[in-house]
């Protein structure tokens, strides 16, 4: 009998343990959550690493960036000469200019200065005997190039400043009022007009095969 009870209780401690339900939430919840944290680290990582070696490394590396150089403009005081008030000889007046980056470019400056403060009007009469008025240098009167050689410039001018030419005074106070004041501060000695790039013996009334040199009795 007893053996009997013994053999009953233990078959129904078997049937209490093959009908409890095992629970599956606890360890295997954190293992699947933490594999998903390492997968999303693993992709942002993978993505920086990406964009800094393939889509970075296709545009341009800035080495050095200057400062932006803001350029100054320079202005100097200069001695020009122009006909006075009388019309019969060349007076000083002062004038600014910009220096200009080159000894060229200052020679350009100082023509142009010229240019602005030749503003005369003359009168002559042509070959049919009308009395026509014109600029004393006019504007279509262009400097193309400047050349230096030591203490000699080479002016270099279109062929309107042949055609501008229309009176002897006119002619000479143009080349003086050009040479005296690019010799004026020691720098050049002598000028010597070319036209398109050319020699040419002579303008309307003067040579223009040598060198002029300053003349401050003009």
């Amino acid at each position: 009998m007893e053996e009997n009870r013994n053999d009953e209780i233990k078959e129904s401690e078997k049937k209490k343990e093959s009908g409890k339900i095992k629970k599956t939430g606890g360890k295997p919840s954190v293992i699947k959550m933490g594999v998903l944290v390492i997968l999303g680290v693993l992709t942002v990582v993978s993505g920086i690493y990406y964009y800094s070696l393939i889509v970075k490394e296709g545009s341009p590396k800035v080495i050095y960036q200057g400062e932006e150089q803001v350029k100054e403009i320079v202005r100097e005081s200069l001695t020009i000469y122009v006909p006075t008030e009388s019309g019969e000889s060349l007076g000083e007046k002062q004038v600014e200019i910009i220096i200009g980056d080159t000894p060229e470019a200052r020679v350009k400056n100082i023509f142009e200065a010229l240019k602005e403060n030749l503003n005369y009007t003359i009168s002559f009469t042509d070959d049919d005997g009308k009395v026509v008025e014109t600029k004393f240098l006019d504007d279509a009167v262009q400097l193309m190039d400047v050349y230096i050689d030591g203490r000699d410039i080479y002016l270099n001018l279109n062929y309107h400043f042949r055609d501008n030419m229309k009176t002897i005074s006119q002619e000479i106070f143009v080349i003086y009022s050009i040479v005296n004041t690019l010799t004026e501060d020691g720098r050049y000695r002598r000028v010597k007009f070319l036209i398109n790039d050319k020699e040419v013996e002579q303008l309307n009334f003067y040579k223009l095969s040598d060198f002029y040199e300053r003349n401050l009795e003009i």
